[in-house]
């Protein structure tokens, strides 16, 4: 996940890197994943793991700008999470 430095999460996972990260589809058959785990605050290739992702997500024109957005401020970070529990459900 990318991210801002001095954003709260970011500051929560520097203190303590125990996590929780939930995400759902929002129309049905509704599937959701839920993810324990630690995370940390890196800025290691930062400039190139934004730019991939936002390319990958935007395509090569949009997604350069959004990266160059992103990164110019300097207070990018990558949130890397490492899972030690996975839950899932499947609704329908």
């Amino acid at each position: 996940m990318i991210t801002e430095g001095s954003l709260m999460k970011a500051r929560n996972i520097r203190r303590d890197s125990r996590v929780a990260v939930s995400i759902s589809t929002d129309q049905e058959p509704y599937k959701y994943v839920l993810l324990e785990g630690t995370a940390e605050v890196s800025n290691r290739d930062v400039e190139m793991i934004t730019y991939s992702v936002c390319t990958r997500y935007r395509g090569q024109e949009s997604g350069s700008r959004l990266a160059e957005a992103l990164v110019k401020g300097g207070d990018a970070v990558i949130l890397i999470v490492r899972p030690t529990k996975v839950i899932t459900w499947l609704d329908g």
